[in-house]
């Protein structure tokens, strides 16, 4: 009699441990199915999930890789109205350590005059550790009467050269201007988020 009241309990044990196991499977599989199919759908969430890892991938300009103006053209949906920083190579290169700091203040010139009004970009060898041969100094910007100052740290590899180095707000437009640069191979040094420009 003992025998089989220890062999019922131990029966209606396991089955309490199956009956528990399979309420966590359910309520898991409840979970998945409500919180993380249907509700999105309900809310908007998963409209916004999606947009969400395709912007991303999108805004994944394939930094420090050398390309050319056209190639920049072929992503508008990534550069279009973003500031972006070029370095124009003669050979494809790459740039390691990025650390910058873009701003649109007045910066002082190498002579000592501050020049508010200016679009420079301020380049020093000491400063990014560029080739021997490499600019050194202010390089023009464009036509939108803004200033950016670079500051930080850059390596270059594989650079045989470095012609210029300047800055544009990437539109249709600033394609056009920029079209006899469409096979010379440029590298993409960082890609702001979209500037406002005051006119």
């Amino acid at each position: 009699m003992l025998k089989k009241a220890i062999k019922d309990n131990t029966g209606s044990a396991s089955n309490w441990i199956l009956g528990i196991a399979f309420l966590i499977i359910v309520g898991v599989g409840v979970y998945v199915l409500v919180f993380k199919n249907i509700k999105p759908k309900l809310t908007g969430d998963a409209a916004k999930t999606k947009e969400t890892t395709a912007s991303k991938a999108a805004e994944d300009p394939s930094l420090h890789q050398a390309l050319t103006i056209s190639d920049i053209a072929k992503r508008p949906n990534v550069y279009e109205n973003k500031r972006v920083i070029l370095l124009k190579v003669l050979s494809r290169g790459w740039v390691t350590d990025r650390a910058f700091i873009v701003t649109d203040v007045p910066v002082k010139t190498p002579s000592g005059t501050s020049t508010p009004s200016g679009s420079l970009l301020v380049i020093r060898k000491e400063q990014f550790s560029l080739p021997e041969h490499a600019p050194d100094g202010m390089i023009a910007l464009g036509e939108d009467k803004r200033q950016l100052r670079l500051e930080g740290t850059v390596k270059y590899f594989n650079v045989d050269e470095v012609s210029s180095m300047w800055g544009i707000t990437f539109s249709t437009a600033d394609y056009n201007a920029l079209k006899k640069y469409n096979k010379k191979p440029v590298l993409l040094i960082d890609v702001i988020e979209p500037y406002q420009t005051n006119k």
